[in-house]
């Protein structure tokens, strides 16, 4: 007869998740960060992680809508903002912030698709965006 071999049953080690890098969970003091306004999930992650990896606090909204819900309760350094959005638009907020002095005189950063977007009061950044075009113009800014 042979002998028999038990197995003895192992404990699964347990999976940490990764660490959250702050974003909308923190809101930053006045006059600093970054508010990313895109509707697109993909490139809003992409735009926040290019610029959470330089060191810069960042929050990001949706829509126009979630960047003034944002926006009461803080004054980003920049914004960094799409104009083709739904729920408000990035045209929309840019009018309403003329309204008000104290968003009218955040800097802006458009991010467009379009050719013929019709802003002449902000910068603007053609997509696709490449890494270091977002970067040097968000320097620029900043500087």
């Amino acid at each position: 007869m042979s002998p028999t071999h038990r197995r003895t049953p192992v404990a699964p080690t347990p999976v940490q998740p990764p660490k959250p890098r702050a974003r909308t969970e923190e809101l930053f003091g006045p006059s600093s960060g970054i508010l990313v306004i895109e509707d697109s999930p993909d490139l809003r992650e992409a735009m926040a992680d290019v610029l959470l990896d330089e060191g810069y606090t960042v929050m990001t909204a949706s829509d126009g809508r979630d960047a003034l819900t944002i926006l009461e309760a803080c004054r980003p350094a920049l914004l960094v903002m799409d104009l083709m959005m739904p729920t408000m638009s990035g045209f929309e907020l840019l009018e309403l912030m003329k309204c008000d002095p104290a968003l009218a005189s955040i800097p802006v950063l458009v991010v467009t698709a379009s050719i013929d977007h019709g802003v002449r009061d902000h910068r603007v950044l053609q997509k696709p965006i490449m890494r270091e075009a977002l970067l040097r113009e968000v320097r620029e800014i900043l500087e």
